[in-house]
């Protein structure tokens, strides 16, 4: 770098040297002092120049290792980079597809395997479950408990408590006959489960509760006499946006379309017993 300067000084020296003999004549011969704050200047001048020589040198090398690096990872890849990249976006014009069972499948198909499907898929603790046969044979919840079954909330269902920003605890009160005559003494008692998903902000406690829930398992809470309680445990059960349905069948969700038949009772024939009613689900897989 002090080469450098030396070299640019002495041209500028050379150069003023010659313009001020061309001159000789006609101007006054300059004073010590003014030559040397425009020699001071001068060399400033060349300082900075020099310095940001030196900025786009080291640019430069750094761009030709970001472009070496780039290179490599083209080779690792098989890409040739003297080729444009091709688009990844859909050509104008181009069928729009998506993927199910490993084949390409229409928008079209996809529309209509959503509308049928998307409520009858939900996306629990990173991984897809099919409630499509839960909601088939549904029944009232909290009664059920087994991990991904859904069901309707029943009747006199409330919020007991929020118990977070997404969470509650609801109660649900139910009257059974004690058993006596005329089904008398009636027995009252308290059913709670617990409820994520849930948007809190206008909740209130004792505000009319119903969902469609999923079983995830079951919530503990510390009841007011400080014994720990043990309860079934839901979260809100919404169908699918099509983001995450189209994800669920690139990952090898397989659709199931789900029925109930039930065959009425048959009265007995001679010697044999009655045939009571039957009700069974049949599964029908989509291909």
């Amino acid at each position: 770098m002090k080469s450098l300067i030396l070299l640019t000084l002495n041209a500028a020296l050379f150069s003023w040297g010659a313009m001020a003999f061309a001159t000789e004549s006609a101007q006054p011969t300059p004073t010590s002092d003014s030559v040397r704050a425009e020699l001071e200047e001068l060399w400033i001048t060349v300082a900075k120049q020099a310095k940001q020589i030196q900025q786009l040198q080291k640019e430069l090398a750094e761009q030709k290792r970001r472009s070496q690096e780039l290179e490599s990872l083209c080779q690792k890849h098989g890409i040739d980079p003297s080729k444009p990249l091709e688009s990844t976006q859909p050509e104008a014009g181009k069928a729009e597809t998506y993927m199910y069972l490993g084949k390409p499948r229409t928008k079209a198909w996809f529309d209509r395997v959503y509308r049928d499907f998307a409520d009858k898929i939900t996306f629990v603790d990173g991984q897809y479950l099919d409630v499509g046969k839960a909601l088939v044979g549904a029944s009232e919840v909290p009664g059920v408990a087994e991990i991904g079954s859904a069901g309707e909330t029943p009747d006199r269902c409330k919020v007991f408590q929020v118990v977070a920003e997404d969470a509650i605890l609801v109660r649900r009160s139910e009257f059974r006959t004690g058993g006596g005559p005329g089904g008398f003494p009636w027995i009252h008692r308290e059913l709670f489960f617990h409820v994520k998903g849930v948007d809190t902000k206008d909740l209130t406690d004792g505000a009319e509760f119903s969902a469609k829930l999923l079983s995830i398992g079951t919530y503990h809470y510390t009841a007011v006499d400080g014994a720990i309680k043990t309860i079934p445990s839901y979260t809100i059960h919404a169908p699918l946006t099509k983001e995450e349905f189209a994800d669920a069948l690139a990952n090898g969700f397989r659709l199931v379309k789900y029925r109930k038949v039930t065959t009425k009772a048959r009265p007995a024939k001679t010697g044999r017993s009655q045939r009571r009613a039957t009700t069974k689900i049949i599964a029908t897989p989509i291909p």
